[in-house]
């Protein structure tokens, strides 16, 4: 699930991804950002950057068992 929203401050639609077992890629000012860390939890990026966006999705999508767990 990619949320690339600038602001929010919770973003109940990302607990909803998670509670249905979807790994997220979110925008870092989010507040459900602080729900997990990047990288352990989901992905956190910079929503400004195109580039930090590509990196952390090419990150969620190179390790089909890393997904799964996510």
């Amino acid at each position: 699930f990619l949320y690339p929203s600038d602001y929010d401050p919770f973003g109940m639609v990302v607990t909803e991804a998670m509670a249905s077992g979807l790994p997220v890629a979110v925008g870092r000012d989010l507040g459900s950002a602080e729900l997990f860390r990047d990288r352990v939890g989901g992905v956190v990026f910079d929503p400004h950057d195109a580039e930090d966006i590509r990196r952390g999705l090419e990150w969620l999508g190179a390790d089909a068992e890393r997904t799964r767990a996510l």
